[in-house]
């Protein structure tokens, strides 16, 4: 690790580099208690009460960074080594960027990984750099996870984990390289792109493991005329071979597509900062985080989308066969802005099999048997929030209410939060659904660096963890159901 920090600090004394090369750039200090209403021990995960340091996922509700993998609390910035340069050939330009994921884990602990590095051809057809009729090429050669199919980013699909993980350490998958073709042509887009990863395999019981290359290819189009904007995309993943002794060595193939419809006025249809490319070209400065921008009278957005995918799977009612398992995600934004009042409202659906995509299923390479009575995971959330620009302070409220994905095996329930989150009930018990809410107040103290306070409460009747009762024996017992913590931060972003 200490090599690998010497070697990039190396590379910035040694280089001539743009100012400012570490971009999208958060220097977080909390202070924060996920629930002050319990001790450490009585909750899974176990709250450790009242502390300064990194957030854990305890600090944030169900309807929070919609479109984000992050907390938004890390310490983290991304060291970006941009170049650009005309081609020898006419009308087109040359690009590469080295983006370098830096992330503070702890006081002797600095996580780096690839976010995204790329080699980028454009084709100009007018002659212009900046023209809005080109055939650009670009090229990941290590994580093609930017380039993704879906819109928002929490209901997106196809990223580097489509592949599956099948090393027993979590933390090493092999690398997920690709390629995207796009041509731009003013306010259309159509593109094709592949990418590909190295996975253990085995074709019978007798076959030793291999490791073989496996491909995914994507594809889609769209239309923006600055009012309406509609764009659909899918694609089709070789994900390997299913290691299920039943149907060893049948491919596991996933295809679906996913359609976008928006209609907007005053506010660009926006992407996830996670779907961005870095770059870092002093010509085209890219902000990446811009204040919001208030007192321009009336403007709005609305989109929804749907995402429809089957994957080949064992068959867990004929074993022996395979089967294709169907997944659904779908979702409604909508946000409105007038002069220094902000309202969001978001409404999304996913069904049990879209949120175990990428394990994939709920036992791994298995369909979900038809004995199990499934229910997806719904949520309704909404933001209020005031800007008040003389005391550059902005106050806000936000209200959500989930009904988890669980699963049924005859008269118990577990609950199915994510991938890596589930419990159970206790037998006979139903889901309940879970209502928070937050208060929340950002003082900006400049135009890097603001502080935040948030208020969080919520009530989940679902929580459940194992204990001793008196007797010694480890029984299934509810947690408590309410939930009252707070952040208090200080974060510097550039």
């Amino acid at each position: 690790m200490k090599r690998i920090f010497a070697s990039v600090l190396l590379v910035l004394l040694c280089s001539s580099l743009y100012a400012s090369d570490f971009v999208d750039t958060r220097v977080s200090f909390i202070l924060s208690n996920d629930n002050i209403l319990v001790g450490p021990g009585e909750t899974n995960p176990s709250n450790p009460g009242t502390r300064f340091g990194s957030a854990s996922s305890g600090n944030t509700f169900f309807y929070d960074n919609y479109e984000t993998k992050y907390t938004g609390y890390e310490t983290l910035s991304h060291l970006v080594l941009y170049k650009k340069m005309p081609s020898y050939f006419e009308n087109l330009t040359t690009e590469a960027t080295l983006a370098i994921l830096v992330m503070v884990l702890s006081e002797y602990s600095v996580g780096f990984g690839d976010s995204g590095s790329y080699i980028r051809l454009t084709y100009a057809f007018d002659n212009e750099e900046k023209s809005k009729q080109n055939l650009q090429m670009t090229l990941f050669p290590y994580s093609s996870d930017r380039f993704r199919l879906g819109y928002s980013y929490q209901i997106s699909w196809g990223g580097s984990d489509i592949f599956p993980k099948q090393d027993p350490d979590i933390n090493k998958k092999n690398p997920v390289p690709g390629v995207k073709l796009q041509l731009n042509y003013n306010d259309l887009y159509a593109f094709l792109g592949a990418k590909s990863s190295l996975l253990q395999r085995k074709r019978d019981l007798n076959d030793p493991t291999e490791l073989e290359a496996f491909w995914g290819f994507l594809g889609g189009a769209g239309y923006d005329s600055g009012f309406v904007r509609a764009e659909i995309n899918g694609g089709f993943f070789r994900r390997g071979l299913n290691p299920n002794n039943s149907v060893i060595g049948e491919p596991v193939d996933t295809a679906g597509l996913s359609v976008q419809l928006g209609l907007h006025r005053g506010l660009n249809i926006g992407r996830s900062i996670d779907f961005a490319l870095y770059k870092n070209d002093p010509n085209e400065i890219e902000s990446f985080f811009k204040p919001e921008e208030y007192g321009s009278g009336l403007s709005w957005v609305v989109a929804t989308e749907f995402t429809n995918i089957y994957t080949k799977l064992e068959d867990a009612d004929k074993l022996g066969n395979t089967t294709y398992q169907r997944a659904v995600a779908a979702d409604i934004n909508l946000k409105v802005k007038y002069n220094y009042t902000k309202i969001s409202l978001d409404g999304v659906y996913k069904d049990l099999a879209f949120i175990l995509l990428n394990v994939p299923s709920l036992t791994p390479y298995q369909s979900i048997p038809k004995s199990l009575s499934t229910s997806p995971a719904i949520f309704y959330a909404i933001y209020l929030d005031q800007h008040i620009p003389s005391l550059h302070l902005t106050p806000g409220i936000s209200f959500g209410m989930e009904w988890p994905a669980y699963f049924k095996d005859q008269s118990t329930v577990t609950v199915v939060r994510s991938i890596s989150d589930r419990n159970s009930l206790k037998t006979g018990d139903d889901i309940k659904p879970i209502l928070a809410t937050k208060l929340s107040t950002k003082l900006d103290l400049s135009e890097m660096l603001a502080m935040i306070f948030e208020l969080r409460f919520q009530i989940d009747n679902n929580m459940t963890t194992f204990k001793q009762d008196i007797n010694g024996d480890v029984i299934l017992d509810y947690t408590e159901p309410y939930l009252l913590g707070f952040n208090l931060v200080f974060q510097g972003r550039f």
